[in-house]
């Protein structure tokens, strides 16, 4: 494992579960003395964008791990191994806990969940060493839990204006639409192949696979925020479903002065909510 880094943060190289290389940022704390907390990020954002929000539970007692899933951030570097985003899920958040684990075993894990971070949580078969999540706009993307108009422009884009420039460019060029980081081909097909259907964690075949949302037996804080049109509530509930047997404390935010949307949270907007969340996070 290869380290490099300023004081508290230092750079790491970790490996996915089925050995691919990951960049990832690890925060200490000062006191040593909480919990680990893994942050699994949303699709097509870097690991830097939650670097605020990381150094802030390091300086209040947690050891911070941030990663970038296969092909996307920091992690392009080690290439583009195969796998989309059942990969991310069972092969890099996987990998990104085991590295947590070994870091204070004795110390109880958790994890903030962003947006698909909140789905491939469940998809890790070692997620029931997490203690407690908190989940932030994380949702099921079928394009039927939004209301209409909306539903049927991202009908659309699941089943044209993604897949096709996907399958042609052998990327999503998301950075050139303001949409995030550039998508590898694997990750931006199987999303688009998920939103397209009802059961979303399907396979190739259009199968759907249990993953391992039943092995998840600890608490779930699942943030709803009201002015977030990419995760409505219903598109929020959907995703608590797949969590039986999680303890589950719905949320809802609605912004009064600046608007948070669905990265809000990670700025200035969401600053509010921080302590309180923090506190939940770290306490449960």
């Amino acid at each position: 494992m290869n380290h490099a880094g300023d004081g508290n943060a230092r750079s790491v190289t970790i490996a996915a579960r089925d050995g691919a290389s990951l960049a990832a940022m690890l925060f200490s704390s000062p006191r040593g003395e909480g919990p680990v907390v893994v942050i699994a990020g949303a699709i097509a954002v870097k690991q830097k964008f939650y670097e605020r929000l990381a150094r802030f539970l390091a300086a209040r007692g947690a050891e911070v791990l941030t990663f970038d899933y296969r092909g996307v951030g920091a992690s392009r570097k080690f290439g583009t191994p195969r796998g989309g985003l059942r990969a991310w899920g069972e092969q890099d958040l996987a990998g990104a806990l085991d590295h947590a684990l070994t870091l204070a075993p004795d110390a109880p894990l958790r994890v903030v969940a962003h947006s698909v971070g909140g789905q491939l949580v469940g998809l890790a078969e070692n997620n029931h060493h997490i203690r407690a999540m908190l989940a932030i706009s994380a949702q099921i993307g079928d394009w039927r839990l939004w209301p209409a108009p909306r539903k049927y422009a991202l009908w659309l884009f699941w089943n044209a204006l993604l897949p096709i420039p996907a399958a042609v460019l052998g990327y999503f060029p998301a950075a050139r639409l303001g949409l995030g980081e550039n998508l590898p081909k694997d990750a931006a097909l199987e999303w688009a192949r998920w939103c397209r259907n009802p059961d979303y964690f399907v396979d190739a075949a259009g199968r759907p696979f249990p993953g391992c949302f039943d092995d998840f037996t600890g608490s779930i804080r699942a943030l709803t925020i009201e002015d977030d049109w990419m995760a409505p509530k219903p598109a929020v509930d959907a995703l608590m479903h797949r969590y039986r047997r999680a303890s589950i404390e719905p949320m809802a935010i609605r912004p009064e002065a600046k608007a948070i949307g669905h990265f809000g949270f990670f700025r200035d907007p969401g600053r509010p909510y921080w302590d309180d969340c923090a506190r939940w996070l770290m306490e449960s």
